[in-house]
C-alpha cells in the first residue's frame, strides 16, 4: 500500500490514496459487487450489469495499493480486475475483454496474471510529459504517466491521446517537452476518443471474440471535470467528452458484446469528480467592486475557497510535501480546484453516467432520450 519512509524522497513521502478504519470493508464491498455483477450476467440472469461503487480500482497493483507510489489514484483493490479473474477461474471462461475508458492510464494488472491469451486489455487515456527543468521536480506529466504504447505479446492495447492544453496552447501553459509518444492518437478531445474506439477497440475486440466484456467505466473526460485538467500554474482542460459520447462508446462496445458474447457486459464506475462551479454573478461583481475601491483591480476566484481548519505548528513540512509531489503532476483534483468536495458542480458527471447507463440497458433505442440529456449538459 501506499506508505511513507524515511528512505524515501520527501517528494515521494506525500500520497494521495488514504486508508481509513472504514476503507477495508468498503473496498472489500465494491470488489464483491463487481464479482457478484459477474455471476448474474455469465449464468444469464441478467444481460449486463453496472456496479456504482466507490472506491474505484483500476489503479490498484496485484497487492493492492502500490508500494511507496506518489499516487494510487484512490483505488484499493483492482475492482475490474477482481471481475475479470472470477470470471475465468470460477467460471472456466476462456476468453475475458477489459475496456478501459477512465482519461488517467489504468494499472496493467493483467502483466501479473499467468494465462495473458485469456485477456484482452484496452485502454484510451490523456498522455503527456513534459520537462520544464532539468530538476527531478520540474518534471510534469499527467497522472500516472504510463500507458504510452502496446504489448501485443500480453494482449495489452494503449491508445494515448493527446490532451487540449497540447492541441490549442502548444506548451500547455509555458511547459517545454513533446506532447506525447510515437503511437499518440490523431488529434485531440473527443474526435481523438472516438476515434480511438473505431480504428483500434473494436477490429481488436471483435477478433479477440471474448465471453465477457469488462469496462472500467471513468467519466472524468467529461467536459470541464477537474479529473483531466492539469493544475500546474493554471487550470488547463485535457478533455471534452459529453454524454452523448459516453452513450456513443456504450453502445459501440455493447455491439460487439451482442456478436461476440449473448451481450454479457459488465461496467464498473472507476474515476470522475465534476467541475468547478463559476461565482455567481453578484458575487463577482460585489467582488470587482471591493477589488477597485481598494486601490486595484483583480479576478474573482473561479470557486469557492477551501474551507480550512486550523492550522498546527508542523503542518509546513506536509505543504511541502505536496507542493513537491503537485510539481510531477500529482495533485489532489479537488484541492487544486480552490475548492472543497461540496462546491463541485456533479451535473455533467451525472449527464454522462446516466447516458452510459441509458445505453447498457437499452442500446439500440435509448437515442432520442440521450440526445435530450447531452443537450442540457
Amino acid at each position: 500500500m501506499c506508505t511513507t519512509t524515511d528512505a524515501l524522497p520527501r517528494a515521494l513521502q506525500f500520497c494521495d490514496t488514504s486508508f481509513s478504519s472504514g476503507s477495508l470493508r468498503a473496498a472489500r464491498r465494491a470488489a464483491g459487487a463487481v464479482t457478484a455483477a459477474v455471476d448474474a450476467v455469465v449464468s444469464g440472469r441478467y444481460r449486463n450489469a453496472f456496479c456504482a461503487v466507490r472506491p474505484p480500482g483500476h489503479h490498484a497493483g496485484p497487492n493492492g495499493l502500490l508500494e511507496a507510489a506518489v499516487s494510487c489514484g484512490f483505488c484499493i483493490f483492482n475492482n475490474v480486475a477482481v471481475g475479470a479473474l472470477h470470471a475465468l477461474e470460477t467460471h472456466g471462461l476462456e476468453k475475458v475483454a477489459i475496456v478501459d475508458t477512465d482519461v488517467s492510464a489504468p494499472q496493467e494488472i493483467v502483466r501479473a496474471y499467468r494465462q495473458p491469451s485469456k485477456l484482452l486489455f484496452y485502454s484510451v487515456h490523456l498522455f503527456d510529459k513534459e520537462h520544464e527543468g532539468k530538476a527531478e521536480e520540474g518534471m510534469y506529466e499527467f497522472f500516472p504517466g504510463s500507458g504510452a504504447g502496446d504489448d501485443t505479446a500480453l494482449n495489452i492495447i494503449n491508445v494515448p491521446v493527446q490532451p487540449l492544453w497540447r492541441a490549442k496552447g502548444g506548451r500547455g501553459g509555458g511547459g517545454r517537452g513533446r506532447g506525447g509518444p510515437p503511437g499518440v492518437a490523431n488529434g485531440s478531445g473527443r474526435a481523438a476518443f472516438r476515434e480511438a474506439i473505431t480504428a483500434r477497440l473494436l477490429p481488436a475486440l471483435r477478433a479477440f471474440n471474448p465471453q465477457l466484456i469488462l469496462m472500467s467505466s471513468g467519466f472524468d473526460a467529461v467536459e470541464g471535470d477537474v479529473g483531466n485538467a492539469k493544475h500546474a500554474r493554471h487550470s488547463h482542460a485535457g478533455c471534452d467528452l459529453t454524454p452523448s459520447d459516453y452513450a456513443w462508446i456504450t453502445e459501440r462496445v455493447q455491439e460487439v458484446a451482442d456478436m461476440c458474447c449473448e451481450g454479457r457486459l459488465v461496467s464498473v464506475l472507476e474515476g470522475g469528480y465534476g467541475r468547478p462551479p463559476l461565482v455567481p454573478p453578484e458575487e463577482r461583481r460585489n467582488s470587482r467592486s471591493s477589488n477597485t475601491s481598494g486601490g486595484g483591480a483583480a479576478a474573482a476566484p473561479l470557486a469557492a475557497p477551501l474551507t480550512q481548519s486550523p492550522r498546527s505548528s508542523d503542518e509546513g513540512a506536509e505543504d511541502k510535501d505536496k507542493a513537491a509531489a503537485a510539481s510531477r503532476g500529482y495533485q489532489h483534483p479537488i484541492e487544486s480546484t480552490g475548492g472543497d468536495a461540496q462546491t463541485l458542480d456533479r451535473s455533467g458527471l451525472a449527464d454522462a453516467v446516466a447516458a452510459h447507463v441509458l445505453a447498457l440497458v437499452d442500446p439500440y433505442r435509448y437515442v432520442g432520450v440521450c440526445r435530450g440529456i447531452a443537450a442540457v449538459s
